[in-house]
């Protein structure tokens, strides 16, 4: 978790640097750097506070989950391959693209998506098919992130990154020392309505104690009305 919150505190630093960037800016900069690191599967501590600069703190945190249960999978089964080892999480190809190319933008506010047009070049042998994902982009901090990559093309990659990273964590094997409950911090948005209800509930108790107690108060009153009438 130390490593998340560093993570998260080198994002929310970088924020006030990259405030005036737009959603085309966003996504051309994560890509470039994805384009130009040469690792798979969930990234590392280091390229992880990297792409934050680019990423909402949901896809942060998730990612950083990735990372820590491919660390305890590893330690618990040395001669198994941990799930997030492998394969390119950021389009819907295994192979992560060489390039990509950005096509237009559809915003609205406080939200965007832009399809990326990504390619697989060989040595000798430019791609000039390659395929089609869809970015979602949302405002934090009151700077645009990546919220969601929406996987279009479908071949690897299924679904958007949020459900897939978030689906093979909460069935993961719990026997790697993994607790689903290091998920509660990656939807942060559900805490306030928990309290919400459970203020209602309160709410609703001490109505219940009052109209309990009227009708206590009015049975206490019925023997001294009888008793004046046998007077």
């Amino acid at each position: 978790m130390r490593v998340l919150s560093g993570i998260l505190i080198l994002a929310l630093g970088c924020s006030s640097a990259f405030a005036q960037r737009g959603p085309e800016d966003v996504v051309r900069d994560f890509y470039t750097a994805r384009v130009a690191s040469t690792s798979t599967g969930a990234p590392s501590g280091r390229e992880l506070a990297e792409f934050s600069a680019h990423l909402g703190p949901e896809l942060v945190c998730l990612l950083g989950a990735a990372l820590r249960y491919d660390e305890k999978f590893a330690q618990a089964y040395p001669d198994d391959k941990p799930p997030f080892v492998e394969g390119d999480l950021y389009s819907s190809s295994f192979t992560a693209p060489t390039r990509f190319s950005l096509g237009k933008l559809q915003q609205k506010a406080g939200s965007a998506s832009i399809p990326v047009h990504f390619y697989l070049d060989d040595t000798d042998k430019p791609d000039t098919t390659g395929w089609q994902d869809l970015v979602h982009l949302k405002i934090v901090r009151k700077h645009w992130a990546i919220a969601d990559i929406e996987y279009q093309a479908g071949t690897s990659n299924k679904g958007t990154l949020f459900t897939s990273l978030r689906e093979k964590l909460e069935n993961a094997e719990p026997a790697a020392g993994w607790s689903v409950r290091e998920l509660d911090s990656c939807t942060m948005d559900k805490v306030p309505a928990k309290g919400k209800t459970k203020a209602k509930a309160k709410t609703t108790g001490k109505t219940k104690a009052k109209a309990v107690a009227k009708p206590a108060a009015k049975a206490a009153s019925k023997p001294t009305a009888s008793k004046k009438k046998a007077h």
